[in-house]
Formats: C-alpha cells, structure tokens, sequence
C-alpha cells in the first residue's frame, strides 16, 4: 500500500503495523537460525545480552498491548528465544485483530494507564502504535548490531525494505 495511499489516520496506523508485522517475520526468520548460545553472550550497551533486547521488545509489546485492551494482560515467564518469538507473534496477531476492528474513533481514543513507576498518562491508540513502532525499531537496531557482531548477517528491517519487498510480491 504505501503511506502515498494512506487516506487516514487508521490507514496510517494500520500500514505502520503491517510493517512492524512484516519485520518480525524477518526477525523471527533471522533467529530461528542463530545458534542459541548467542543469545546469551554479553553485550555492552543498554541491555546485557541478545536474550534482554528480545525480551524487553516483545514484554513492552505485550504490556501495551494489555493497556488498550484488559483482555490481553501482560504474562511471560522464562521463555527461550522460541517461547518468546511465539508470544511476540501472538501479540502481534492481537494487535492486528485489535487494529482492524477499531474504527476512525478509536484510532484518536484517549487511553488512561499507568506507567511501570505508577505515573499515570493518557495517549491515543495512534499515539501509542506510533511509539511502540518507534521502541521497537531502536531495540531491533541493537538486535541487529549485536548478531552483525556475532559475524551474523542481519535482515533488512527498515520500512523503505518493506515497501521494497511489498512492490515484489
């Protein structure tokens, strides 16, 4: 589709999510084949190792998630690189479905929550789909960094790739 083609702020939500879905695949792809050990071999940075930027990705992904939506509470337990792709997709699904039922109202839908320090805040969905697009695009930069480190090629995760790819299929 293209942000050319956007006609609306759900459209331009809902296009930033199919390319936020489309660089998980990629991501997903990408781990499924890096030898696990890796994941817990110390980084320098913000986070100590492959397994914490994973983490931290998907859980903020489901914490949001379970503040626009009280169905989808937050729970991950002690997951392997696997345990924790598979929670993120099925986030990602809930998203999905979460953003093609809302409609025009929904997308500019103040939601009330509190922050992890119990400071409590107000954003839209868009504003919110927005931001988690955004954390999850500086994270997936450190993830790639850190398996290019490993002598592991990285995927490409950018959105110009996306619509790159989206023009070939």
């Amino acid at each position: 589709m293209g942000l050319g083609n956007a006609v609306s702020l759900p459209d331009v939500c809902k296009e930033m999510y199919a390319f936020h879905r489309w660089r998980l695949n990629q991501i997903s792809a990408l781990l499924d084949n890096v030898n696990v050990k890796l994941f817990s071999e110390p980084l320098s940075g913000s986070f100590g190792s492959l397994n914490i930027i994973l983490h931290h990705i998907v859980w903020a992904e489901m914490v949001w998630l379970g503040r626009v939506d009280s169905s989808n509470l937050a729970m991950m337990g002690d997951l392997d690189v696997k345990g924790m792709l598979h929670v993120w997709k099925t986030a990602s699904n809930n998203w999905a479905a979460l953003l093609d039922k809302a409609d025009d109202a929904d997308f500019n839908a103040a939601f009330v929550y509190f922050t992890t320090t119990g400071v409590r805040f107000e954003n839209t969905l868009a504003e919110i789909v927005f931001h988690m697009i955004d954390h999850a695009t500086y994270h997936v930069g450190q993830m790639m960094n850190a398996v290019r480190g490993f002598g592991v090629d990285p995927v490409p995760t950018s959105f110009i790739q996306y619509l790159r790819a989206q023009a070939i299929n």
